[in-house]
């Protein structure tokens, strides 16, 4: 797995799958007893038109992008959340038997943010 494979799974098991569970709940919530938050959202969001909707997903889109562009900033190191990651060295690395992958490092050059957010403008 090399960066590009590693966002694309990102994008389509974390940020697509976020935006249409968030969508899904709106629309029709899950559990036997909802929250009262949620029921209030849903009611709100099915007494919306179709442009509202339109709406209503590119915002969702937009924090779900605004998130996971967040998370890789701190992985490729260009966005500090905490003081000892300024001398530390956080890495995501994915071992398998025969080899171990460095998909970020925020000691090196990554572009994990970059590639995401490439992929996702305008998403």
């Amino acid at each position: 797995m090399d960066d590009q494979a590693f966002i694309d799974a990102v994008k389509e098991h974390v940020f697509n799958s976020a935006v249409e569970d968030v969508l899904s709940q709106l629309d029709s919530p899950a559990g036997r007893k909802p929250a009262d938050t949620t029921m209030q959202l849903s009611l709100w969001y099915n007494e919306q038109n179709d442009d509202s909707k339109a709406h209503i997903r590119q915002c969702v889109q937009e924090g779900a992008h605004a998130a996971l562009f967040g998370f890789f900033c701190v992985l490729d190191g260009v966005r500090l959340i905490h003081e000892d990651l300024r001398h530390g060295e956080l890495r995501l690395v994915l071992q398998t038997d025969a080899k171990e992958i460095v998909l970020a490092d925020n000691q090196a050059i990554s572009d994990l943010h970059d590639i995401f957010n490439a992929e996702t403008s305008g998403a």
